[in-house]
């Protein structure tokens, strides 16, 4: 497979290329959305011994969610590390005590260009009331124990993967 053309076809939130394709079966024509890289956690409280999820709004599923806190790397040069503890203080109002990689992976990679960064971070401070600092972010922080945790149906494929990681790497 390779690329013989490219064409900015939309540029709004996300951008959009049309792709000219030659394939072993002749050209063809792909979309690709581009999308800036981001980085998610699972977030676990030390003291309270429970897992701390964001419920939001998502434009996708038009439905909340129940997720693992995540944020695009938007500022230039932060690393994905920086984003994610940003964003769990934005999101949750805990400063991060320790954080770990766990995994990068590409969401979509049929027609997205996105790369995801998770890791696993313990808290045992709240240091703001978090909820997003953002005016059109209506975030409601959820605790979870490790048995709601395996009882709960997240339909978000980040929390899925990310809690099945750490539950095969971390002893918690």
């Amino acid at each position: 497979m390779k690329i013989k053309d490219r064409e900015l076809v939309y540029d709004g939130y996300f951008k959009m290329e049309e792709l000219k394709v030659e394939s072993p079966a002749g050209e063809t024509t792909r979309e690709r959305l581009i999308k800036k890289n981001a980085a998610a956690s699972v977030v676990y409280d030390t003291k309270k011994e429970k897992f701390i999820f964001v419920r939001q709004w998502r434009t996708g599923v038009e439905d909340y969610m129940v997720e693992i806190p995540a944020g695009t790397i938007d500022n230039e040069g932060n690393s994905p590390k920086e984003t994610i503890i940003r964003e769990i203080d934005e999101e949750t109002g805990y400063k991060v005590d320790w954080i770990k990689l766990i995994t990068i992976v590409h969401p979509a990679p049929a027609f997205v260009d996105e790369e995801l960064h998770i890791y696993y971070a313990e808290v045992s401070e709240k240091i703001s009331e978090g909820g997003g600092t953002d005016e059109h972010e209506f975030i409601d922080i959820i605790e979870m124990d490790l048995d709601e945790v395996e009882e709960y149906d997240f339909r978000d494929m980040k929390t899925e993967l990310a809690l099945n990681k750490v539950f095969r790497e971390i002893n918690l």
